[in-house]
């Protein structure tokens, strides 16, 4: 369940868990402390969003010619060139 987690600010992120977590009863093991709020839990918080960017870029760049060409007809005659698929 602690790899479900996402990246967040760390400082906020410890903050919250000790305003909320359950440290006495389920603490964190200390890896996963590490991973949230120790050294190079920013660095990773910064390489998730450029990650997450650059999902939502090539998202876009996949949706938009595939909606002009099917918005245009264009599909069928571009399959019997085999640019794309039927």
């Amino acid at each position: 369940m602690w790899d479900e987690l996402l990246p967040a600010d760390p400082d906020l992120m410890r903050a919250r868990w000790e305003e909320w977590g359950d440290l006495g009863e389920r603490p964190i093991p200390p890896e996963i402390q590490e991973r949230l709020w120790g050294a190079g839990a920013g660095a990773r918080l910064e390489a998730w969003m450029r990650e997450q960017r650059r999902k939502r870029i090539m998202r876009v760049v996949r949706y938009v010619p595939r909606r002009i060409i099917n918005r245009t007809g264009l599909r069928p005659y571009l399959a019997k060139l085999r640019i794309v698929k039927a």
